[in-house]
């Protein structure tokens, strides 16, 4: 029986390059050709087919005209180890087991008087990009059918690890490194959706009042800030706060002014910096104030000068339906449980937490009703506790101050019981301190 090797030269597909503990939203793994170009595979988002969820894997490359392509893959890990990705007749297909033994075919096809295989040849713990992992070594061949003969494509493996999934195609496409739970392994580029905004979008309620968001870089590079468009007519006061510094600007269609400039305000690796919006003027020739509602997208222009040089940007939207901050609210008694997201958000070192108690309860004590409202870590273990007592219907307002704590995301949980017959209320909030 003859052994012969032929080369290995398959293109670039999603389906070649299943992630398994990349299936994170924010997590990415970077891949590179011959020609020494990279580009990133992103975990973008979580979506709902058949009942099942599956997380949206996207192409990322930075020297592109068009930064982002189609959805490439629709992938889903069931349990531990049953790897998945959504098919071209919108099923199921399984790529990996990763608690398939040596000797394991993992795939089998016919062409002609052929066989060819995919075939677990061993399985050994070692480090490719991240310490003790699980590495699969896959061999790749071809039976000839009438003489018996195999033959093998070369390189004749290639390798699936537990904690990146596939790792490499032929000999020509390679991982050179992914980013997972905020880490980097081996070489990762810095993309945008590195770069976040505390919040959904920005809203200046009244008249001297101001919006403002944390603008994070959680790359491991830095970041400059080059511009501001929006296309509407109205004009924003604002300024940035950066390290002890504040940056007055006015806003009108772009800022800078001149188009051509830039603001070069750079967000350090890991840091952030606040933008806050106020006097919005709706008209900025007739100057009206935020008496009516008015809503704009804004669109912030960033840049990465580190190792390689592209921009990208990112929208927000701002918005504001105002009342003179002098007009009074007449405060009435609430009709449902609700906990408010806590402001500001990110905060340092204190930031105000609202809730309110309805007027049916079924109390435990003459008219009133036992609420705790307590803080814990990402761990589960409890850091706070802001109330523990009885209360009336109303709405409470609690400053949690976390002047002891060291930064990082935390989690508020408002009990209130009983409210039914059926148990108590329960709801849960997250809040991030910034230091």
């Amino acid at each position: 029986m003859k052994t012969l090797f032929f080369l290995s030269v398959l293109l670039f597909s999603a389906q070649f390059f299943p992630q398994s503990q990349l299936l994170k939203v924010g997590s990415a793994a970077q891949f590179s050709n011959e020609t020494i170009e990279y580009w990133l595979v992103l975990t973008t988002g979580i979506v709902n087919i058949n009942d099942k969820e599956y997380f949206t894997r996207q192409i990322y490359s930075p020297w592109s005209d068009q930064a982002f392509f189609s959805n490439i893959a629709y992938e889903r890990i069931e349990g531990d180890s049953s790897y998945y990705i959504l098919n071209s007749n919108n099923e199921d297909s399984l790529i990996f087991n990763f608690n398939w033994d040596a000797g394991k075919i993992i795939s089998r096809d016919t062409s002609d008087n052929n066989i060819i295989e995919e075939r677990i040849d061993s399985i050994s713990i070692g480090t490719i990009y991240i310490p003790q992992d699980t590495i699969y070594y896959i061999s790749n061949y071809s039976i000839d059918v009438s003489t018996g003969d195999t033959s093998y494509w070369i390189p004749p493996y290639y390798e699936y690890t537990k904690k990146l999934g596939r790792i490499g195609q032929g000999i020509f496409v390679f991982m050179s490194g992914a980013k997972i739970d905020g880490v980097r392994y081996g070489f990762v580029l810095p993309y945008p959706e590195e770069i976040t905004f505390s919040a959904d979008s920005i809203y200046v309620q009244a008249d001297g009042d101001s919006g403002s968001i944390y603008i994070v870089n959680n790359s491991d590079y830095y970041v400059s800030l080059d511009s501001i468009l929006t296309n509407s007519i109205y004009g924003y006061n604002g300024k940035f706060f950066m390290r002890g510094k504040e940056h007055f600007f006015y806003l009108v269609q772009y800022y800078p002014n001149q188009y051509s400039d830039t603001l070069t305000i750079n967000i350090s690796a890991h840091d952030s910096i606040i933008v806050s919006f106020f006097n919005v003027d709706l008209c900025p020739i007739c100057v009206n104030s935020v008496e009516t509602f008015f809503q704009d997208t804004l669109q912030f222009e960033f840049s990465f000068h580190e190792l390689y040089n592209y921009t990208f940007s990112k929208l927000i939207g701002i918005s504001g339906q105002g009342h003179l901050s002098a007009v009074g609210v007449e405060e009435e008694l609430p009709y449902n449980f609700e906990l408010l997201q806590n402001y500001p958000n990110p905060f340092n070192p204190s930031t105000k937490i609202k809730y309110t108690i309805p007027t049916v309860t079924l109390s435990l004590s003459k008219g009133d009703t036992y609420v705790t409202l307590k803080v814990y870590d990402v761990l589960g273990n409890e850091v706070a506790v802001l109330v523990d007592e009885f209360r009336q219907a109303g709405i409470y307002e609690v400053t949690f101050d976390a002047s002891q704590l060291s930064s990082g995301i935390y989690f508020y949980t408002l009990k209130v019981y009983p409210v039914s017959e059926a148990g108590i209320f329960i709801e849960t909030k997250k809040l991030v301190l910034m230091k």
